[in-house]
């Protein structure tokens, strides 16, 4: 008798009571852009503390960085461009990504990221078309804007009341500012 291998594909894992527990909580993070910020941010902490996710992951680590992006400017408000319901499930991905104890437990040499690739590859895939659109909203960044300092930006992005403007870098701060311009024009 042969054990056979269990293996799990991202549509049982985002039907696994853990992903929609997560998903439920996903949906009630959105209306908190400051928890939704700590969110992200523990994603990326996790991503670059953790080599063998960057070296597993090699050419998802650019998309994964964009959905850590996404979720930071939905909270700061300074991009809206993506549904809510996909918006939920990138969350719910994030969220995912920074629980430890999950389908395959992160503290499993390799295979513990297993899981977590194969969620946000799926989240990618079926949000490609928005991630896209933000990717490329994101990427054009007025060069007026990254021509000044960080604390320029700052204190500009703190006097119009850009929310979760210090969970921003430089770039994510231009972003923002450039889109409340935009908004403040239309």
């Amino acid at each position: 008798m042969t054990k056979e291998r269990k293996r799990f594909s991202a549509k049982e894992i985002s039907k696994s009571l853990l992903f929609k527990t997560l998903s439920y909580r996903a949906a009630g993070l959105l209306g908190k852009p400051v928890i939704l910020l700590k969110v992200a941010q523990k994603a990326m902490n996790k991503a670059d503390k953790e080599d063998s996710f960057q070296s597993i992951a090699e050419g998802a680590f650019s998309s994964f960085k964009s959905l850590v992006a996404l979720v930071k400017a939905y909270a700061n408000g300074s991009y809206r461009g993506v549904s809510k319901q996909n918006m939920i499930l990138v969350v719910a991905a994030i969220l995912y990504f920074v629980t430890p104890i999950d389908i395959v437990p992160d503290f499993i040499p390799l295979l513990g990221w297993l899981d977590d690739i194969t969620i946000m590859g799926w989240v990618i895939k079926t949000i490609g078309e928005e991630l896209s659109k933000f990717e490329d909203e994101h990427q054009k960044d007025e060069p007026a804007y990254l021509d000044r300092s960080y604390a320029e930006l700052y204190e500009e992005a703190k006097s119009v009341n850009i929310h979760g403007r210090s969970g921003m870098n430089k770039s994510e701060l231009a972003s923002a500012l450039r889109n409340q311009n935009k908004a403040n024009y239309n």
